[in-house]
């Protein structure tokens, strides 16, 4: 069972926060809104950050994962899940 499941270019993770409102430690913090104008695909659907805040507090989880020679299209990539499970 997956609780927290996203892809977002060519990243997939699983991560549960470590106490109510945080992120794990590889994880930050991020408002939505920052996350659609600065790291999000500008052909991305919003509508999944949203639906990934299960608590409506418009925060979310993410990690960028590196580049390491992959095509540039997948630069930057990144998951991400709730902030509150």
């Amino acid at each position: 069972m997956c609780t927290g499941l996203a892809i977002v270019s060519i990243g997939v993770a699983s991560a549960k926060p470590r106490a109510v409102g945080q992120c794990s430690p590889a994880f930050v913090s991020m408002d939505i809104q920052t996350v659609i104008h600065t790291i999000a695909a500008p052909n991305f659907d919003p509508q999944a950050f949203f639906d990934e805040d299960r608590n409506a507090h418009n925060r979310l989880c993410i990690k960028i994962i590196l580049n390491e020679g992959r095509p540039p299209q997948f630069d930057p990539a990144f998951v991400f899940i709730d902030n509150m499970i």
